[in-house]
Protein backbone atom coordinates (compact mmCIF):
# COMPACT_ATOMS: atom_id res chain seq x y z
CA UNK A 1 0.00 0.00 0.00
CA UNK A 2 2.74 2.44 0.95
CA UNK A 3 4.70 1.81 -2.24
CA UNK A 4 1.60 2.17 -4.42
CA UNK A 5 0.65 5.48 -2.80
CA UNK A 6 4.23 6.75 -3.11
CA UNK A 7 4.24 6.05 -6.86
CA UNK A 8 0.80 7.57 -7.35
CA UNK A 9 1.86 10.60 -5.31
CA UNK A 10 4.90 11.02 -7.57
CA UNK A 11 2.59 11.06 -10.62
CA UNK A 12 0.52 13.79 -8.96
CA UNK A 13 3.63 15.83 -8.10
CA UNK A 14 4.90 15.50 -11.69
CA UNK A 15 1.54 16.77 -12.97
CA UNK A 16 0.82 13.59 -14.90
CA UNK A 17 -2.39 13.01 -12.97
CA UNK A 18 -4.50 15.39 -10.93
CA UNK A 19 -6.23 12.99 -8.54
CA UNK A 20 -6.00 9.32 -7.67
CA UNK A 21 -8.73 6.79 -7.13
CA UNK A 22 -9.06 3.08 -6.53
CA UNK A 23 -11.41 0.34 -7.62
CA UNK A 24 -12.73 -2.77 -5.92
CA UNK A 25 -11.11 -1.93 -2.60
CA UNK A 26 -12.43 -3.30 0.63
CA UNK A 27 -13.20 -0.65 3.24
CA UNK A 28 -10.23 -1.68 5.38
CA UNK A 29 -7.92 -0.99 2.42
CA UNK A 30 -9.33 2.53 2.08
CA UNK A 31 -8.83 3.08 5.79
CA UNK A 32 -5.25 1.81 5.59
CA UNK A 33 -4.56 4.16 2.66
CA UNK A 34 -5.98 6.98 4.77
CA UNK A 35 -3.58 6.12 7.59
CA UNK A 36 -0.64 6.08 5.14
CA UNK A 37 -1.82 9.44 3.79
CA UNK A 38 -2.03 10.92 7.29
CA UNK A 39 1.46 9.65 8.19
CA UNK A 40 3.17 10.93 5.06
CA UNK A 41 3.10 14.69 4.76
CA UNK A 42 2.20 15.72 1.24
CA UNK A 43 1.27 12.24 0.06
CA UNK A 44 -1.82 12.22 -2.15
CA UNK A 45 -4.86 10.33 -1.01
CA UNK A 46 -7.59 8.51 -2.91
CA UNK A 47 -10.44 10.88 -3.73
CA UNK A 48 -12.66 8.24 -5.37
CA UNK A 49 -13.48 4.58 -4.97
CA UNK A 50 -15.11 2.70 -7.84
CA UNK A 51 -17.30 -0.23 -6.79
CA UNK A 52 -20.22 -2.17 -8.17
CA UNK A 53 -23.35 -0.59 -6.72
CA UNK A 54 -26.98 -1.13 -7.53
CA UNK A 55 -30.45 -1.05 -6.02
CA UNK A 56 -30.41 -4.84 -5.60
CA UNK A 57 -28.29 -6.10 -2.74
CA UNK A 58 -26.31 -9.29 -3.11
CA UNK A 59 -26.98 -12.25 -0.85
CA UNK A 60 -24.94 -12.17 2.36
CA UNK A 61 -21.57 -13.79 1.73
CA UNK A 62 -21.93 -13.64 -2.07
CA UNK A 63 -18.55 -14.19 -3.73
CA UNK A 64 -17.93 -11.97 -6.75
CA UNK A 65 -14.25 -12.82 -7.05
CA UNK A 66 -12.22 -9.62 -7.38
CA UNK A 67 -15.33 -7.45 -7.75
CA UNK A 68 -16.32 -5.64 -4.57
CA UNK A 69 -19.92 -4.55 -4.08
CA UNK A 70 -20.78 -1.52 -2.01
CA UNK A 71 -21.92 -2.56 1.44
CA UNK A 72 -23.10 -0.75 4.57
CA UNK A 73 -19.55 -0.57 5.92
CA UNK A 74 -18.34 1.30 2.84
CA UNK A 75 -21.36 3.62 2.88
CA UNK A 76 -20.64 4.44 6.53
CA UNK A 77 -16.99 5.08 5.68
CA UNK A 78 -17.96 7.41 2.83
CA UNK A 79 -20.37 9.35 5.04
CA UNK A 80 -17.56 9.86 7.55
CA UNK A 81 -14.99 10.74 4.84
CA UNK A 82 -16.64 13.29 2.58
CA UNK A 83 -13.34 13.78 0.74
CA UNK A 84 -13.78 10.34 -0.89
CA UNK A 85 -16.45 9.93 -3.59
CA UNK A 86 -18.17 6.74 -4.71
CA UNK A 87 -18.13 6.08 -8.44
CA UNK A 88 -20.65 3.31 -9.01
CA UNK A 89 -20.27 0.88 -11.86
CA UNK A 90 -22.82 -1.56 -13.28
CA UNK A 91 -25.78 0.06 -11.50
CA UNK A 92 -28.19 -1.60 -13.95
CA UNK A 93 -26.63 -5.04 -13.54
CA UNK A 94 -26.57 -5.59 -17.30
CA UNK A 95 -30.11 -4.23 -17.69
CA UNK A 96 -31.86 -6.91 -15.63
CA UNK A 97 -34.36 -4.66 -13.86
CA UNK A 98 -37.10 -4.65 -16.45
CA UNK A 99 -36.64 -8.05 -18.05
CA UNK A 100 -37.15 -11.39 -16.31
CA UNK A 101 -35.29 -13.28 -19.07
CA UNK A 102 -32.25 -10.99 -18.74
CA UNK A 103 -32.27 -11.67 -15.00
CA UNK A 104 -32.33 -15.40 -15.51
CA UNK A 105 -29.56 -15.19 -18.13
CA UNK A 106 -27.38 -12.85 -16.03
CA UNK A 107 -24.28 -14.79 -14.98
CA UNK A 108 -24.40 -13.43 -11.39
CA UNK A 109 -28.17 -13.66 -10.89
CA UNK A 110 -27.80 -16.45 -8.31
CA UNK A 111 -25.81 -14.00 -6.14
CA UNK A 112 -28.72 -11.55 -6.06
CA UNK A 113 -31.77 -13.82 -6.27
CA UNK A 114 -33.30 -13.85 -2.79
CA UNK A 115 -36.46 -12.71 -0.96
CA UNK A 116 -35.15 -9.15 -0.53
CA UNK A 117 -34.53 -8.91 -4.27
CA UNK A 118 -38.04 -10.10 -5.10
CA UNK A 119 -39.59 -7.47 -2.81
CA UNK A 120 -37.36 -4.75 -4.27
CA UNK A 121 -38.18 -5.74 -7.86
CA UNK A 122 -41.93 -5.74 -7.13
CA UNK A 123 -41.73 -2.29 -5.50
CA UNK A 124 -39.58 -0.98 -8.32
CA UNK A 125 -41.95 -2.27 -11.00
CA UNK A 126 -45.00 -0.78 -9.26
CA UNK A 127 -43.35 2.61 -8.77
CA UNK A 128 -41.97 2.70 -12.33
CA UNK A 129 -45.48 2.10 -13.71
CA UNK A 130 -46.93 4.83 -11.48
CA UNK A 131 -44.28 7.29 -12.67
CA UNK A 132 -44.42 6.25 -16.33
CA UNK A 133 -40.74 5.33 -16.50
CA UNK A 134 -38.80 2.10 -16.95
CA UNK A 135 -37.39 0.19 -14.02
CA UNK A 136 -33.88 0.91 -15.33
CA UNK A 137 -34.60 4.66 -15.38
CA UNK A 138 -35.90 4.49 -11.84
CA UNK A 139 -32.78 2.65 -10.65
CA UNK A 140 -30.58 5.36 -12.19
CA UNK A 141 -32.67 8.05 -10.49
CA UNK A 142 -32.33 6.19 -7.18
CA UNK A 143 -28.57 6.03 -7.63
CA UNK A 144 -28.28 9.75 -8.38
CA UNK A 145 -30.25 10.63 -5.26
CA UNK A 146 -28.75 8.04 -2.94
Amino acid sequence: MEETLEVLNLLVKEGKVRYIGCSNFRTWCLERASVVYQRGAGVSSYIAVQQQYSYLRPKPGADFGITVNVDDELLDYLHAHEDVTLVAYSPLLKGIYGDRQKREDYYNWQLFNNDDTQVRLESLSKMAKELGVTSNQLVLAWLLHH
